[in-house]
């Protein structure tokens, strides 16, 4: 074992020369030299992060809180985009030497089969389509890095470090309420512009609404489950509300009650039910006015929602629209029941900063497929791979539901808040593309993981608590002569 660990040190050691080497190299060009800077600072981190593997996750999700503000705020080359996954593919090593060494339940065998399922009939229906490899790669890098994710959080993460990650969460909740107020009030920042420690480059907003999400979710179900007051309850929901209104988040109002509601489902009917619904009404009301009185015109009736949401573009009039851009994908484009099974393939209608496919040099800039991810998955896996894609949430939600049976009391209200974040993950797919992007994807599948983290510390602490039991009986055993 002392060899083993001495090999592996010594590999460090030769890829950090190698990796500063390479950094100096590049330094000679001026415009690598703020880069170089990130990763010889990067590299020392990384190195310290190795002893304790979970603490790469928790920099990982720091670090995609901030990101995009460093690059907004302070003119940070958006290269640094791409340190989320060099820490993504990190985390995975070492959740894949931990997965081997200690053969434990993880319970995630159902999710991960449905993610490998989206994957291969993507694949194959890149490789009937010719698809080029490159493309096909990116397409990889932009969905499957999450998934990886996933399963690293699983495997790295215990149910404290879940908890901590709330406390992480609630922090980050109180700094973007001070930042999104500043960018508003001072810096003149609205609407797709305005998203607080998530930046101010255009379409922000949309990572803010999924932290929102999975925010509210935890303290509406810790306020049912009596672990927060109602005081605290009230905060995050106008807090919430009031970042809406501002950043002209019109969806997240719809959110908040589907919220509400699954959090009523899952818990029991109590006094905290009613308050929690007054308390909502008051704060959907207050918000509500706030939304008019920046951006008039707009009241939020049924009728006005479903006219928002099914006619003209996502943008401009020759959008696809979130309600209809199945329909008109179809229509349009997926012509044959092959192609609509199975769309064009992974990486078909991908883009990136290098590259574009063909597709969308043809498409990108009219139809906009790109701002709604239900729409590009549909383009390029069809009906089969939207509705695997969809699936590994509805699977998340479902196993959430039944491990809070098993779990203990703790850990109970964790499992029901990534229930309920993995419904909103599903309007998300058609709202936006955020669970595409690095700053708010990686949350996302964090909380989609707790179910699961929760079960295995569970295991943990019954096979613990067993060999104590068995070491106590031995102990009995020996002490009466019973054993020899």
């Amino acid at each position: 074992m002392k060899d083993k660990n001495r090999n592996i040190r010594v590999i460090l050691f030769v890829g950090g020369v190698m990796a500063v080497l390479l950094m100096l190299v590049l330094g000679i060009r001026e415009d690598f030299l703020m880069l170089e800077a990130v990763m010889l600072g990067g590299t020392g981190i990384i190195l310290l992060l190795l002893k304790k593997p979970a603490w790469i996750i928790y920099l990982q999700i720091l670090y995609c809180c901030v990101n995009k503000f460093l690059i907004s705020q302070f003119s940070m080359p958006s290269a640094i985009n791409y340190i989320t996954d060099a820490l993504m593919i990190l985390s995975f090593l070492l959740a894949i030497k931990i997965f081997c060494q200690k053969f434990e339940p993880y319970y995630f065998s159902a999710p991960i089969f449905i993610a490998v399922f989206f994957f291969v009939c993507g694949t194959l229906s890149a490789l009937f389509q010719q698809v080029d490899f490159l493309l096909l790669v990116w397409s990889y890098r932009n969905l499957m890095r999450f998934y990886i994710f996933f399963f690293s959080c699983v495997v790295l993460l215990d149910f404290r470090d879940v908890q901590n990650m709330m406390r992480l969460f609630a922090w980050v909740f109180h700094a973007n309420i001070l930042s999104v107020t500043f960018q508003f009030w001072i810096q003149g920042y609205s609407q797709d512009n305005l998203g607080g420690l998530f930046g101010t480059q255009m379409g922000c907003n949309g990572y803010m609404n999924t932290f929102l999400c999975i925010y509210l979710s935890y303290v509406c179900i810790m306020y049912m489950s009596k672990k927060i007051s109602f005081k605290y309850f009230l905060y995050v929901s106008a807090g919430s509300l009031y970042i809406a209104a501002l950043s002209e988040l019109k969806f997240l109002f719809v959110e908040y009650i589907v919220i509400l509601i699954v959090s009523a489902i899952l818990s029991r009917f109590s006094v905290r039910v009613v308050l929690m619904a007054v308390g909502a009404c008051i704060g959907l009301y207050a918000g509500i006015q706030l939304f008019e009185q920046f951006f008039p015109g707009w009241e939020f009736s049924i009728d006005q929602v479903i006219e928002y949401a099914g006619q003209g573009g996502y943008s401009t009039e020759n959008d696809l629209n979130r309600l209809t851009a199945i329909q008109r994908i179809s229509s349009e484009f997926l012509h044959g029941i092959v192609n609509q099974l199975f769309g064009f393939g992974l990486g078909s209608c991908e883009t990136s900063s290098f590259f574009n496919s063909s597709f969308f040099v043809q498409y990108g800039e009219t139809l906009h497929y790109t701002y709604l991810l239900h729409a590009f998955l549909f383009l390029e896996t069809g009906f089969v791979g939207l509705f695997l894609y969809l699936g590994f949430y509805i699977c998340i939600s479902i196993k959430a539901v039944q491990f809070r049976k098993y779990v203990d009391f703790d850990m109970k209200p964790y499992c029901e808040a990534a229930a309920i974040a993995s419904l909103t993950c599903i309007l998300q797919s058609v709202y936006n593309n955020a669970l595409r992007v690095e700053n708010s994807g990686y949350l996302a599948y964090l909380i989609l993981a707790i179910p699961f983290i929760c079960m295995k510390d569970k295991e943990r602490l019954e096979d613990a608590i067993e060999k104590d039991d068995k070491s106590k009986c031995n102990r009995t055993c020996i002490q009466h002569g019973e054993i020899s």
